[in-house]
């Protein structure tokens, strides 16, 4: 037994680090992606500013001359008319300078609109690839990795065909049992999260989450029981423990019926969304979950 765990420990290890570097590398472009589109949006952000440059140097077109590096004109969008510096290309004529900011502030005001959406996409890419990063780390057997490595496959982020047969038995999540004797399931990735969320869970069920971060589905098979605050507080650790808050103190646990739970049209896997939640504060506690009834296979 102790052989074949070990075996079973450094299979694991090394399909996760391949799986791991590309999944890290994708990451890191995504991250510097959503860093240049703030940056880009700040600046959207002043694209007023291109178009007064404009408007005041179409007024005053009279008075300029080609060669200038920056004039001081009177600001009539102000009340008090004040004179403001607007920059001048020497190079062009005081028409084409205005006909160009013009151009930026359209440009700006475009990318406004688009980076609005974009971003948004970017931050969910990230969460779900920091999700896979915070699945691998949990993984305990070589065919919840192969699991993890089809849904990229899937995805469009690894190349590839997956070798897994559609209808073939997923690998199964932990299954924990409360000091009060509730069944507690905690899953180790995406497609287990899916499975015991959209499937396995029932609608009166508890599911949990660690609050606006990656982190496994947690479920409390409730059976027409009212559940103690013992077994919810118990619960909402493993959850903060099988998340990337894993090492936090006093984290966010969100808690709520399974029947408030939804999968969005065309989210990847294992993103949901949901309602009518609570939020528990717990700090995850390795020897907490370890004195809890595991029930293997």
């Amino acid at each position: 037994e102790y052989y074949i765990k070990n075996d079973t420990i450094d299979r694991v290890n090394q399909k996760a680090q391949s799986i791991k570097k590309s999944v890290q590398t994708k990451l890191e472009r995504s991250l510097n992606k959503l860093a240049k589109q703030k940056e880009e949006l700040l600046e959207s952000k002043n694209r007023e500013t291109y178009k007064i440059y404009g408007d005041l140097i179409s007024a005053n077109l009279h008075r300029l001359e080609k060669g200038l590096e920056e004039v001081q004109l009177e600001n009539f969008y102000l009340e008090d008319m004040a004179k403001i510096t607007v920059p001048l290309d020497k190079r062009y004529s005081p028409a084409e300078n205005a006909q160009r900011y013009y151009k930026k502030y359209s440009k700006l005001k475009n990318a406004y609109q688009l980076l609005l959406k974009q971003i948004p996409e970017t931050e969910e890419e990230i969460y779900y690839l920091e999700n896979i990063l915070n699945s691998i780390d949990h993984c305990t057997s070589v065919d919840e990795i192969e699991e993890i490595k089809e849904e990229l496959i899937n995805e469009g982020y690894l190349k590839g065909k997956p070798n897994r047969n559609k209808n073939e038995t997923i690998s199964k999540p932990n299954h924990y049992v409360s000091s009060d004797g509730f069944h507690i399931f905690v899953g180790k990735n995406n497609k287990q999260n899916d499975q015991l969320t959209l499937k396995t869970a029932q609608k009166e069920d508890l599911w949990f989450h660690v609050q606006k971060m990656p982190g496994s589905h947690v479920i409390i098979k409730v059976e027409n029981k009212k559940v103690p605050d013992t077994t919810i507080k118990e619960a909402a650790m493993l959850a903060a423990y099988y998340s990337k808050a894993k090492n936090s103190t006093n984290v966010p646990v969100d808690y709520t019926e399974r029947k408030n739970v939804k999968k969005p049209r065309k989210a990847k896997s294992g993103m949901v969304i949901y309602e009518n939640f609570n939020t528990i504060f717990v700090t995850p506690s390795k020897e907490k979950i370890q004195s809890l009834k595991k029930i293997e296979g």
